[in-house]
């Protein structure tokens, strides 16, 4: 039986609060955009750039109303003074199609009281190249190759 993750908490270190709200995304709950990151947030990401909160909270509705759910699973970070490095595992159930898609990725985040810069790498044809018919298989041949 799954648990529902702790409550995303102002108190608690930036990088707690980060974990714990990313850690099961439904499009039904909103995210606690405020208790994690400042107002002027730089976020990156293979397919986007932007700044601010608010429009960081935009990319993240459009994002979760198109998947069932979403679960991170975090590994240990690196945290030094203002930045961590935090490997994560993304399970992604899409709306569009009976399919779980599985992403490794690395989030780097700089912080002082809340996250200032968030920046993800991870694969972009992993996430969605590979998961496209006919373009996928394409793909896949061509990692296979290489």
């Amino acid at each position: 039986m799954e648990t529902a993750p702790a409550p995303v908490t102002a108190g608690a270190h930036p990088v707690d609060r980060f974990c714990r709200m990313f850690a099961r995304l439904t499009p039904d709950e909103p995210m606690a955009l405020e208790e994690v990151y400042a107002p002027d947030v730089v976020f990156e990401d293979p397919f986007h750039r932007l700044e601010g909160r608010d429009a960081l909270g935009v990319l993240f509705a459009r994002m979760n109303a198109q998947i069932r759910q979403a679960t991170f699973a975090f590994s240990e970070p690196l945290i030094d003074a203002g930045r961590a490095s935090l490997p994560w595992t993304l399970r992604l159930e899409p709306r569009r199609f009976a399919k779980v898609i599985v992403v490794d990725g690395i989030s780097l985040l700089e912080f002082d009281s809340a996250i200032t810069r968030h920046r993800d790498y991870f694969d972009g044809g992993q996430l969605v190249y590979e998961n496209v018919p006919l373009l996928g298989s394409g793909v896949r041949a061509i990692r296979r190759r290489l």
